[in-house]
């Protein structure tokens, strides 16, 4: 398997729940930081899980971040995460947008997101798919 693009590791800060008689909505507040070869940084204020939870408990997930770092050019750089899975899966279909010109090959490749959880953190490994 490829080595991870991106090694994130997420800090879950507090937590939001709407429940109706037919879904539930949580929304998760985080940060973190980023680690790997190719991006160093952090995630900015702002960064959300939202969790649509039908009654039978499938679902999905979508979070929106943004991350301020440098590429290994060190250059200042953004990169946009959006990550989606279903409830209940441990791997995520990220996508990245960056402005980087370094990294703008991110802009239209494939990822997969493999999570870890361990109590109130997160480990995203994100890896490039070969196609």
């Amino acid at each position: 398997m490829n080595e991870p693009v991106l090694i994130l590791k997420i800090r879950l800060l507090d937590s939001y729940a709407i429940v109706s008689e037919k879904k539930k909505v949580c929304q998760i507040l985080f940060d973190g930081h980023a680690d790997g070869k190719y991006f160093q940084g952090d995630i900015l204020p702002g960064a959300v899980d939202t969790q649509m939870i039908e009654p039978d408990g499938s679902g999905v997930l979508n979070a929106r971040y943004t991350l301020k770092g440098k590429d290994a050019a060190g250059e200042n750089c953004l990169l946009f995460i959006e990550n989606t899975a279903d409830l209940g899966e441990s791997i995520t279909r990220p996508k990245i947008v960056t402005d980087s010109m370094q990294l703008a090959w991110m802009n239209d490749a494939h990822f997969s997101g493999f999570m870890k959880v361990d109590g109130t953190s997160l480990t995203i490994e994100i890896r490039k798919e070969n196609y």
